[in-house]
This record gives structure tokens, C-alpha cells and sequence, in this order.
């Protein structure tokens, strides 16, 4: 239940707010032990639980959140994917736009949602401690003018009605990756020992799971792609152990890290099966569902499917898509997605399955979607359902993978400029040790001791530091940046602040210009300005590279990194300044301090 308060809304927003709904929260963080997968350890929570509420209002209204910090360590939230117009303050990442909340200690967060809409989420923005359970869920419902993309998927007005209820109010599916240890203690032997810690102890979905340890066979079975592709490539064929995990440092070029003193799947530890809980939604005599797909992991995208019942994906990370109707999606950490499901099936369970789709490990997690009224638990799949996919992620048939490349924006009018860029930034995701990882093709790497220095939106002077990208951007200028990966794996990417157009994207080749505008006159394939993807994250494969175009509409500093944790805490990040001079001038004195 959400803790009503009393708020003092800054001058600020008070005037800008005279037109709009004030919507407020109030969000306790503290902690505690459990065992939400069958495994007791110290649990983070948000008034009580974890997730922690679903937070709604109407597009254009303003959020006002008190955060009361009862932890036993320092905390910020960010407001994933809000942009914190005319509040560069707020954004929540700790050393970039304010000081960590300390123990004892709150903050007061009030922003606009003027110009969005859909599905984004909060966390915690310091150190990995979202993963210990500090997240949740934001709503804000789109206005009835607003382009939707349903009417061209029904044409049945009763249809058309149930489904437009639905998308105001869609139900919650957030998958979480979880382990043995809080991320701290994670942290601690990651950098003391030189442990790259690839593999989970188990999913949750919407906070609930169970480990389960599959027999050998189905592992080996599931692990073809990885086996014949990337291993195959480097002439070893991976030991999976018995939660479904190998020791990818065998293939990553840095083999003498002491692997053992992490005491984690893949470390030949023996899977404990669990028999917690999973999650149970009910259609409840529904004939279609909405369903907020999230990944509000650290460490695991994930194939998804529901057996028997392909699924329209109508929204990608608070944007109305040109709909299409799959069988399987993945869902990358920090991706979100609004998917309709017509739920007209016979009476049964059906499994509502997640899978690890990543290198190091085949791990799945079950929901389930019940036509069949509460019985208590267990649950189990019907028999003669329709199963799409394996253990490891892998279609099991002539069934189709969502395609984000096309994934373009349902209003036909958000297209990105053409033309020249006025600022081009290049960045290159790359290694330097088995903890240790950059954005920066100098290698230069974000330090964690950021997190608790004077943050650089207000800094003075600012710092001297090789992740700080300063090139003079002036509002209203065009952006490119340019993301080459020469790594193993892909990695999740988002940017603070803005969404951005997808204008390039490849899996095989590195971007071959220094600007857009050379790949412009060679005529260069992949460039696509005619409907691109339009989001705020994107993963950029092993051997590729992606081209994110933005309009410089928004003052502040803005990081851009993995959202991978364990990659973020070995560096992989940046922070871009935008027209900052302009952005202090939005910023409450209140806010500005020189110490924590």
C-alpha cells in the first residue's frame, strides 16, 4: 500500500504544473531477509515489498515522489526512460545529477510525463543495488488522441473497447535476474578476486521463482547455438553444470581468474532445487490481455513465450509501434515492451516461459496464464500445448522471433532529421581485464568513486575525467553517436535524458565512416532514415555496431552506458554534457550542494 504525504513542490513546478495533475507517492525503502526463490538472503524493498508498487498517472500530469531512505546504504532512484524535462536534476544517477540519498536521509523527486507515454520503470541508480530489489513498474496512460495501433489488429468494436481498457491499465510482467549473494557482496569478490560472475542463481517473475535444476540432456540439447557458434568458433565445447552454467573465461581471452571464490553457478556448485511459488495471472474470463513486458534485471536478456497464444507487440519502451504478431520476443535488461494476447484457448494452464538467450548460461524461468480459477499451488502446464521454445531460448519450430530492427514508431510523423549531424561522438564498447570494461576507444573507464563525488551536472570546476564527453553541444543540435562493439557479448545500451532514433545498426561489421554524412554520399546500406526504431535503449552485437541520432531538446548531463550491472561497475559508461550552463539555470539552489 502506498504511504500518502504532504509534498512541497519546488517554485518550479508549482508554475509549470498550474495546468496539469499532481500525482503523488511515496516510496520507503528498506530491508530485510527472505527467500523469494527458496534461498534466504538480505532482500531490499519498496514499501514492503518487491517489485515495489506500480507507480500510474495520466500523460502530462507531473510525479511527485518522496523516497525515504531506510536501507543500511546510501541510494538514488532513476526514472528509467523519463526524460526530466526542465529537471536535469532529478534524473537519479548518483555522481552525475545528485548525491547518493544516505541512510536516514530522503529525497523529494517531482517531474513532468508532458510528451510521454507507456511503459518505463524506476530503480536504484548506485553501485547494483536494483538488483537486491530496489524497482518498479511506471505507467503513465496514454491520452485518448494519442495514435494506437489496435484498430488495425480488430475491427470488432466491443473487441476494440475491452482492449483500449486493457492498455490503460495493462498488467505487470517484469522479469528479475537474481542471485545467491546481494550485489554488493557480488561486487566485493568480482574486484577482489578478478571473477567475471556470468551466471544467476534463478529468475523472478514479478518478484517470484524457484530454482530448478534441469538434467543434463535437455542442457546439452539447448546449448546447440552456443556450442556450434561462439564456442564452436573458438574450438571448445562448453561444460554446462547443473544449473545450466559454464565458464566462459575459457573462451574470453582472460583464463586466470580464481573462478572458485565466487561460490556461484558455474563454479561447479551443485543446483538445489527449490519448490517456491511462482507467479499465477488469471484470465478470468477475458478475451484479450494486456500485458507491461519488462526486464528489470542486471545480468540476463531473455527469450519470452506463452505457450499456445502468439502475442501482438504494440509498444516498445513508451512508444506505439507498427504492430506485429509473434510467437517470441527478447527482452533485453532495461527493455520494455506492451504485448496484446488473445485469450481465447481452451480451458487450461499454459506456461508463460522466460529463458536465458545470453552465452554463459540456459536458465528458464515459468509463470503461468490460467483459465482455470485459483487451486493453490503447484501449477503445471496443461498437456497438449503448444510450446515454442526450449530451455535454452531456442524456437523449437516454424515460429517467428520478434523483429526490433522494424520496430518503427505507429505515428508515421516521428521521424528523425536528415542530413548532417552537428556533433558526432564515437564509442567503441571494449575490454581490458575480466572486471574491467569502456565505452571509450581510449579505454578510459567511469570510476565508481564517481557515485560519490559532487555531481557533474553542477561541478565546478568540471571534472577532468576521460568519460566526460564535452564537445559543445547547444540546444536545438543534431547528435550521432556512433557505437562500434568488439567484444563477446552484446551489450544492452541505454541513454539517459532522450530518446533516440535507430539510424544504423549491423551484427556483423563496425560502422566503415567517421560521420553519417560520409555514409550518406557512399550510399551506405543499412542507414535507415525513412522509419526507424525510436526508444531509449538498444543492444549493440558482438561485432557490430549501432548509430543513435538524437536532438539536443533537453540541458543537462546525461550518461549513456551498459545495462549490464557488473559491466557498469567495471566502467562501461559515459556522461554527456548538453548546453550544462543552460541546465544550472533549472536547477533549485536547494538542490545544489557542496558536499554530501
Amino acid at each position: 500500500m502506498l504511504v500518502p504525504f504532504k509534498s512541497v513542490l519546488s517554485a518550479l513546478v508549482l508554475a509549470s504544473a498550474a495546468s496539469a495533475k499532481v500525482v503523488e507517492y511515496a516510496l520507503n525503502l528498506t530491508s530485510t531477509y527472505s527467500a523469494p526463490d527458496g534461498v534466504y538472503r538480505e532482500v531490499y524493498l519498496v514499501n514492503g515489498s518487491s517489485p515495489g508498487p506500480l507507480l500510474t498517472c495520466d500523460e502530462g500530469d507531473y510525479l511527485s515522489v518522496m523516497v525515504y531512505n531506510n536501507l543500511p546504504v546510501p541510494i538514488t532512484v532513476h526514472w528509467h526512460g523519463i526524460h526530466q524535462k526542465d529537471t536535469p536534476h532529478l534524473d537519479g544517477a548518483a555522481g552525475i545529477t545528485q548525491y547518493p540519498i544516505d541512510p536516514g536521509s530522503s529525497f523529494h523527486y517531482n517531474f513532468t510525463t508532458v510528451d510521454q507515454y507507456g511503459n518505463f520503470w524506476y530503480h536504484a541508480h548506485l553501485r547494483a543495488r536494483y538488483q537486491d530489489g530496489v524497482y518498479g513498474a511506471i505507467y503513465i496512460k496514454p491520452k485518448d488522441s494519442r495514435p494506437k495501433p489496435y484498430s488495425s489488429i480488430v475491427s470488432d468494436p466491443a473487441a476494440l473497447a475491452e482492449i483500449l481498457e486493457k492498455d490503460s491499465n495493462p498488467t505487470q510482467l517484469a522479469v528479475a535476474d537474481w542471485y545467491k549473494w546481494t550485489s554488493d557482496a557480488i561486487l566485493a569478490r568480482e574486484f577482489t578476486y578478478g571473477i567475471d560472475p556470468p551466471c544467476i542463481q534463478s529468475f523472478l517473475i514479478n518478484g517470484k521463482g524457484r530454482i530448478v535444476c534441469q538434467d543434463a540432456g535437455a542442457i546439452s540439447a539447448a546449448g546447440t547455438w552456443r556450442q556450434e557458434g561462439v564456442y564452436g568458433a573458438a574450438g571448445y565445447i562448453p561444460n554446462f553444470d547443473s544449473q545450466g552454467c559454464t565458464n566462459i573465461t575459457l573462451i574470453n581471452g582472460f583464463t586466470g581468474a580464481d573462478q572458485q571464490a565466487l561460490e556461484a553457478p558455474g563454479n561447479s556448485i551443485q543446483c538445489a532445487p527449490s519448490e517456491t511459488d511462482r507467479e499465477v495471472i488469471y484470465v478470468n474470463g477475458s478475451s484479450y490481455m494486456v500485458f507491461d513486458l519488462s526486464n528489470m534485471g542486471g545480468e540476463m536478456g531473455v527469450h519470452f513465450s506463452i505457450d499456445s497464444h502468439p502475442f501482438w507487440v504494440v509498444m516498445v519502451e513508451g512508444v506505439y509501434i507498427e504492430p506485429q504478431l509473434v510467437e517470441q520476443i527478447y527482452v533485453g535488461v532495461g527493455h520494455r515492451f506492451l504485448i496484446l494476447v488473445e485469450t481465447n484457448k481452451e480451458y487450461g494452464i499454459y506456461g508463460m516461459r522466460f529463458a536465458s538467450y545470453e552465452l554463459a548460461q540456459i536458465i528458464e524461468a515459468l509463470a503461468f496464464l490460467s483459465y482455470v480459477p485459483d487451486v493453490g499451488q503447484p501449477f503445471r502446464p496443461s498437456d497438449n500445448v503448444t510450446v515454442y521454445q526450449d530451455i535454452g531460448g531456442n524456437l523449437v519450430g516454424d515460429f517467428t522471433l520478434f523483429n526490433v530492427s522494424i520496430a518503427s514508431p505507429f505515428d508515421t510523423s516521428v521521424k528523425p532529421p536528415t542530413g548532417a549531424a552537428d556533433h558526432t561522438i564515437h564509442l567503441l564498447s571494449n575490454r581490458s581485464g575480466v572486471v574491467y570494461f569502456s565505452l571509450m576507444e581510449d579505454g578510459s573507464r567511469m570510476s565508481q568513486d564517481m557515485e560519490i563525488s559532487e555531481p557533474v551536472l553542477w561541478a565546478d570546476p568540471l571534472p577532468d575525467d576521460g568519460v566526460i564527453i564535452n564537445p559543445g553541444i547547444k540546444t536545438g543540435d543534431l547528435i550521432d553517436i556512433i557505437l562500434d562493439n568488439t567484444n563477446l557479448i552484446a551489450h544492452p545500451i541505454h541513454l539517459h535524458g532522450h530518446n533516440f532514433y535507430l539510424i544504423s545498426e549491423s551484427s556483423s561489421e563496425n560502422f566503415p565512416y567517421d560521420t553519417v554524412a560520409d555514409a550518406i554520399a557512399a550510399d551506405y546500406a543499412p542507414l535507415n532514415f525513412n522509419n526507424p526504431p525510436y526508444r531509449d535503449g538498444y543492444s549493440v552485437q558482438t561485432g557490430g555496431h549501432i548509430v543513435l541520432r538524437f536532438i539536443a531538446d533537453n540541458p543537462g548531463a546525461w550518461m549513456l552506458h551498459c545495462h549490464l550491472n557488473t559491466h557498469l561497475m567495471g566502467g562501461m559508461g559515459v556522461v554527456i554534457i548538453e548546453d550544462r550552463e543552460e541546465a544550472i539555470k533549472k536547477i533549485p539552489k536547494s538542490y545544489i550542494k557542496t558536499s554530501s
